[in-house]
This record gives structure tokens, C-alpha cells and sequence, in this order.
């Protein structure tokens, strides 16, 4: 049988610099260092790794689709995608997370195999659509038409069987942590040049400031800490939710101790002098922040005992500390325990530099290269 052309069409959200957005530029940059020919269909289209892209790819390469948010969209978009797998006859399209998923795999559907190609979808975001049952169908429906699905941890794999349509065709590539990228961030020491109340410990959040990512309860159980008026807690991150987290603060006491700084290009800049990562998700898919953490020096504090990427990775007691969602009181009482325990804290620090130091950029891209590789034979 005749191989397939090296040629690979993206299909990707490019709406900041890190989560999957970064992940997806790792990928695709090492296609194109392997000597794969790439074109990218974006949605978003924002952030400076989006411009590296353009550049490296050329305008004629890179083409945009509308937003996911309505139905009429998403058929646009499949219509969108299925003119260029057309056009471009690759031997590869690769969708990244659910939103994409749906468009691309309506897409397939339509062409009905017409089209001698391996379509892969990727699953770096999996949660947003599990507690739905006519969502969950809908899903299924256009993940079945994908011959490869990505997942980034063994828990995950376990969790994504049932919307597969052939369970040995799910390929498991961690996500990986650039670490010489967050040791340069360290160095610049941002955040200890930000004004700040007098405190005793520094804490560190960096993420969306989204409701799924519950940072309302990590605000409840700040303000129950007894130690809140020697801490502060700086907030690395942007999101829809800022101003209603903003009001809670106020109203919550601790508006002057709780720095919300908004979307930082280098985040780990405002790690350098802080003692502790909190965050409180009631799920992750891999928990990309925690391990940038760990790369960071920092020992992690964290909810999300029923994710299963974050129990992958996160063992409590050992390399940082997995507490029940929704248990803020338990947080509280775990956060002013780390808190007075220095020992704790270093120990947690060693073991998770070491958890990162395993999920290596280098490592991710060879696995990526040789898994495209191999779906074109």
C-alpha cells in the first residue's frame, strides 16, 4: 500500500501563550523540524507563539475559523475544514480538544472516507462535557469518526474509552514542562519588585480566573486561615470571573492581602520568593500548572482528588498535597499546616522537581514525531 503524504492539517484554539495553546505549538513545531509539511486552521488566532507559527509557516499555511460558541458555527467551521482537507489532501488532520473535535469530526463524517487520510484527535482538555448525557452523545457521535484519539495521562485513557470507537487506538503522550523556560522566568524575579502589604509568607496562583476553576473557594479558605494577615496571595492569571473574584475578596476581608495581577506573557516571573502554589480545580485534566510548578521550586497545594491527570502526577504527602474538592475547610487546615512546616515544604519541593524533571519537552516531541510517523505507514 502506498504511504501517505507527509502533508498534516492542524486544526487548533490559539488564544494565549500556555495550557494546550503551547502544548500545540511544541507539536507542531516538531512536525515541521521532522520535515513534515503543515498547514494550520487556527480559532482565536492571539498570542506571540501564534505569531512564531504565522512566521514559520507562512501566511498561505495558516487560515482562520469562526468561534465554536453556536451551532450554526460549528457547522460552518466542519464545512470550513472539509474545503481544505479537499484542497490540501493531507495525510494526517489533527484536531486538538473537544470545541475543535466536533467541527473536524462532522467534518469527516461528511466526506465519508472519500478522502485517503488518518485523522487524530487530540484530548488535552476532556472534562467540560462528561456530566452532560446529551452533550456526552453528541460527543460520541463525532469522536467516533477519528481513527487515533491522544490522551495525556493513564487516567485519562481509562476515562475517554467509552467515546472511542476502537480503545487500541488511543495513543498516551503526557504533556511535558519546558524547564529551562521557567528557570529563565525565575531569575527575572517580577514579582518581588510588585508593592505588596508587609507579609510573613508569599503564596502563588497562576491560571484562569474561569468558574471551572473554583478560585472562589481558594479565596474562602485564604480568609479562614489564621495566618491571612501575615500571607499574601498573588494572583498570576486573567478570565471572566476576575471581577466577581475581585468583589469576593472585598467582601471576604482580605481584598489587601489577595493581588490580582492579571495575564503575565512570563507567569513564573512571579514565582521568585513565594513559598507556596495553591490552587483549587475540582477537575484537571493534567494539571500542566502544578507540574510548572514543581519546575519552579515551589510545593503544591491542590484540590482535584477525583482528576484523574492530577492523580497522575500528584501523590499526596509525598510530591505535594491532594485535598477532596470542595473541602475548604480541609484546604485551610492543609494550607496553614504547610505554612509553619519548612521541613514539609522542602521535601515536597525536592520530590516534585524530580516529577518534572520526567516530563521533558524533548521527550513529548520524539514521542509526537514518532507517533505521526508511524500513522502514515
Amino acid at each position: 500500500m502506498r504511504q501517505l503524504r507527509r502533508d498534516i492539517l492542524f486544526v487548533s484554539p490559539f488564544n494565549h501563550d500556555h495550557g494546550t495553546e503551547r502544548i500545540s505549538y511544541e507539536v507542531i513545531r516538531a512536525a515541521m523540524d521532522h520535515g513534515f509539511n503543515v498547514s494550520l486552521l487556527y480559532a482565536g488566532g492571539r498570542g506571540e507563539l501564534f505569531s512564531q507559527l504565522t512566521l514559520a509557516l507562512g501566511r498561505q499555511a495558516v487560515h482562520a475559523l469562526g468561534p465554536q460558541d453556536r451551532r450554526a458555527n460549528v457547522l460552518r467551521n466542519a464545512f470550513h475544514i472539509m474545503s481544505h482537507l479537499i484542497r490540501l489532501r493531507p495525510g494526517i488532520v489533527f484536531a486538538v480538544n473537544p470545541v475543535m473535535g466536533i467541527s473536524a469530526g462532522l467534518a469527516m463524517s461528511m466526506l465519508n472516507r472519500r478522502l485517503r487520510c488518518v485523522s487524530i484527535l487530540a484530548h488535552h482538555v476532556f472534562p467540560a462535557y462528561c456530566s452532560d448525557p446529551v452533550e456526552t452523545r453528541r460527543m460520541m457521535k463525532y469522536f467516533r469518526a477519528f481513527d487515533w484519539h491522544v490522551v495525556v495521562s493513564p487516567s485519562m485513557e481509562r476515562e475517554i474509552r467509552p467515546f472511542v470507537r476502537d480503545t487500541a487506538r488511543i495513543e498516551c503522550i503526557p504533556n511535558a514542562v519546558d524547564m529551562a523556560d521557567i528557570q529563565s522566568q525565575l531569575h527575572e524575579g517580577q514579582g518581588l519588585a510588585h508593592p505588596c502589604p508587609p507579609h510573613r509568607w508569599r503564596c502563588l496562583h497562576v491560571g484562569g480566573l474561569r468558574p471551572d476553576k473554583r478560585v472562589d473557594r481558594l479565596l474562602y479558605a485564604f480568609a479562614s486561615l489564621p495566618e491571612r494577615e501575615q500571607a499574601i496571595l498573588l494572583l498570576v492569571g486573567d478570565g471572566d470571573a476576575r471581577g466577581d473574584l475581585e468583589a469576593l475578596a472585598r467582601s471576604l476581608g482580605i481584598a489587601e492581602r489577595c493581588l490580582f495581577v492579571g495575564h503575565q506573557a512570563r507567569p513564573w516571573a512571579w514565582a521568585k520568593g513565594c513559598d507556596l502554589f495553591v490552587q483549587t480545580p475540582d477537575w484537571e485534566t493534567f494539571g500542566l500548572s502544578v507540574l510548572e510548578a514543581m519546575a519552579a521550586g515551589l510545593p503544591v497545594l491542590t484540590t482535584g482528588d477525583n482528576s484523574p491527570g492530577l492523580k497522575d502526577v500528584v501523590h499526596d504527602g509525598v510530591n505535594g498535597c491532594l485535598v477532596e474538592s470542595g473541602d475548604v475547610d480541609e484546604f485551610a487546615k492543609r494550607w496553614s499546616g504547610l505554612l509553619h512546616d519548612r521541613c514539609l515544604r522542602q521535601r515536597l519541593v525536592q520530590a516534585g522537581f524530580k516529577t518534572a524533571q520526567r516530563f521533558s519537552l524533548d521527550a513529548m516531541r520524539s514521542r509526537y514525531v514518532s507517533f505521526l510517523s508511524s500513522c502514515l505507514v
